[in-house]
């Protein structure tokens, strides 16, 4: 499971980011985020030593001990908030998502390594390492023709060595399994979720008007859809699916609003689902029963 990741946060009243202790809730530091305007993304590595930030204006790492900024990453303006960026799982590198490109930054330096993409003409909605860090997988639309294909680079040289297209609107979210052998993505026209690769299936949730997100379990035996129909306003829905028969196990329908997270536990046994405009709750993955809520 990849490191906890916030998006999208209301900023301070001082603009900074805090750390506390989760066992005292104690504050261990404070890192001046003044003159971002206020950041639109935390994410800690999977050691836990950094913490990066995607500002508005800069995208800031600093050392988790210590509190120390180690470097600022030089990237475009974002008054949208659209960019992102992340840690590889084996620290190696930075990604940052721009929209039309993706830059590559060294782990330890934040010096500026190989680039994929021209900035224009395309749409990154998406970008992921896979498990050992190696490959990236990114939904891109040509946009003067509306036409999306999900595509692999190699992470080391940012040369492409795969692509896979499909009939489809869009593209926002592709993903790799945790063996890499299979790549997920979300439709959203027809709307459903499309695997490639050592299995290739479609996933289409009866009466969706949009798949958003998809989601596969650690042991690759399972995947999350999230998505939404309209019942006189629009909601949202989960599905769970048996990869290897393409059977929809279970439907999430709880009138979910807002609907923004929902995971596997690392141990593929819990969904974890959060939609902001109820408790967080946990389910059954087998069963799909829910097991409890936190207020």
């Amino acid at each position: 499971m990849p490191p906890p990741t916030l998006k999208n946060f209301k900023p301070s009243t001082d603009n900074s980011v805090r750390l506390w202790d989760a066992a005292s809730g104690r504050e261990l530091h404070r890192f001046d985020a003044s003159g971002d305007l206020g950041g639109m993304q935390i994410q800690f590595s999977g050691d836990g030593g950094r913490l990066l930030l995607v500002g508005r204006l800069t995208i800031r790492v600093w050392d988790a001990a210590t509190g120390i900024e180690l470097f600022a990453l030089n990237s475009a303006p974002n008054p949208s908030g659209h960019h992102t960026a992340s840690f590889s799982p084996d620290l190696r590198v930075i990604l940052v998502n721009e929209g039309g490109s993706l830059r590559l930054f060294d782990y330890a330096s934040g010096k500026e390594g190989c680039t994929i993409g021209t900035g224009s003409g395309h749409y990154f909605g998406d970008a992921e390492f896979s498990s050992d860090g190696s490959r990236i997988v990114a939904a891109l639309t040509d946009m003067p023709l509306r036409q999306p294909t999900i595509q692999i680079w190699d992470a080391s040289n940012c040369q492409q060595t795969q692509a896979f297209a499909a009939t489809a609107t869009t593209f926002s979210r592709a993903s790799f399994s945790t063996d890499g052998k299979n790549i997920v993505a979300n439709v959203g026209g027809p709307p459903s979720a499309q695997m490639w690769g050592q299995t290739v299936r479609s996933f289409v949730p009866a009466g969706a008007q949009y798949v958003h997100d998809v989601s596969l379990s650690a042991d690759g035996k399972r995947l999350l859809t999230r998505s939404s129909f309209y019942r006189g306003t629009e909601m949202y829905f989960v599905s769970l699916w048996d990869v290897e028969s393409g059977q929809e196990l279970h439907r999430f329908d709880e009138g979910f609003h807002r609907l923004f997270v929902i995971g596997f536990s690392p141990d593929g046994k819990t969904i974890l689902v959060d939609d902001q405009a109820k408790p967080v709750s946990l389910w059954n993955a087998e069963t799909g029963e829910l097991i409890r809520t936190y207020p």
